[in-house]
């Protein structure tokens, strides 16, 4: 069985409140980090440049 592991994201996404790349810092627990940041790319409106992510220990 999988264990659920808790990653911190660094999501690099548009603003156009202030015409350049902001980054958000979320924290998700999931079976499997691939799938979840497929999500995001796919369910937000702004233009994401990067993703970059670590284990949680």
């Amino acid at each position: 069985m999988t264990k659920i592991k808790k990653y911190k994201l660094f999501i690099r996404k548009y603003n156009i409140m202030v015409n350049d790349y902001v980054v958000e810092e979320r924290i998700v627990e999931t079976y499997d980090i691939y799938h979840t940041i497929g999500y995001i790319y796919c369910t937000t409106f702004e233009h994401i440049k990067r993703i970059d992510y670590f284990e949680v220990k």
